[in-house]
């Protein structure tokens, strides 16, 4: 409309008074397009700076919860190595039976009659209560597990492997030095030399001792 007015090169008065009136509101115009531009640049601005910092903010959180999951990770693992088990007056020996069934700790092996393994679990606060499995294994001088699976040998897994154990006991724990005791009848692998004994649960070496045969 302006620019019609403006090409007529024979204006009145009212109808230049028209184009400026026109010319005025243009510019009104113009000048509330530009405060909204500013206003929505703004706006912009603040919310690229309200989703920079809620960014940061999940940032700072996940590594708050990063941190937290590996305080407890680490809370758990220290309540786990205290709530393992421990045998106490380990005592791993070669016995003879007498012809009055009395038995007596020997270190020839032609006098082997059997070995026994005595221990007791000594108390623990923080262990769970219940039934356990702990599972023996005798090192013989040749260092290869005595075992047979018609004794009751047989496989268990410890710290993410399979091994062979010589025997195993489930006991219940109920934290009241539980005395625990294993024989092993002898047998032809039984040789002259120096045994190791391990005593294994719940993933722990509870207990270990030492025996020879000549």
């Amino acid at each position: 409309q302006i620019k019609s007015l403006l090409q007529n090169r024979n204006l009145s008065k009212s109808e230049l008074d028209q184009a400026r009136k026109e010319l005025a509101s243009l510019k009104g115009y113009i000048s509330r397009y530009k405060a909204e531009i500013d206003s929505l640049s703004n706006l912009n601005q603040f919310l690229r700076d309200e989703n920079y910092a809620v960014k940061k903010e999940i940032e700072q959180e996940k590594e708050r919860s990063e941190f937290l999951t590996k305080e407890n990770e680490g809370y758990a693992e220290q309540v786990r190595i205290a709530s393992q088990l421990k045998a106490t007056n380990l005592v791993a020996e070669a016995l003879k039976v007498k012809w009055n069934d009395k038995e007596k700790s020997t270190s020839r092996l032609a006098s082997v009659d059997k070995i026994s393994i005595n221990f007791t679990l000594d108390k623990n606060e923080v262990a769970t209560k219940g039934k356990k499995t702990i599972y023996l294994k005798i090192i013989t001088p040749a260092k290869a597990t005595l075992s047979d699976e018609g004794k009751g040998s047989g496989t268990f897994t410890f710290k993410g492997e399979k091994s062979l154990y010589t025997t195993k006991k489930e006991i219940d724990f109920s934290n009241s030095n539980e005395k625990v005791n294993y024989t092993w009848d002898k047998s032809p692998a039984l040789s002259a030399g120096d045994y190791e004994v391990y005593l294994f649960c719940e993933d722990f070496i509870i207990g270990k001792s030492k025996f020879s045969l000549r």
